[in-house]
């Protein structure tokens, strides 16, 4: 007879996205102000959501680019040349 517990292991605590995305801009509102520029913030964290996204790590890039959006809610238009 094993002495292993035979009871359902115990299952990782998740998320929803809602909660995820909560979190997000909890956290996107708590940065803004800190550098003085959140434009500036903003636009880096866009530009990580999108190579994060290239690279086939959508979640994450989803939850860049929702911090990005709660720091700088009109970023400027990137140029498309």
């Amino acid at each position: 007879m094993s002495d292993t517990n035979t009871d359902a292991a115990v299952q990782p605590e998740t998320l929803t996205k809602s909660e995820v995305a909560s979190f997000c801009r909890h956290l996107g509102r708590s940065l803004k102000g800190i550098t003085g520029n959140d434009s500036a913030l903003a636009a880096h964290l866009m530009r990580e959501s999108e190579y994060l996204e290239q690279n086939k790590f959508s979640a994450a890039a989803e939850m860049f680019a929702t911090v990005s959006t709660t720091l700088d809610p009109n970023p400027p238009k990137r140029d498309a040349s």
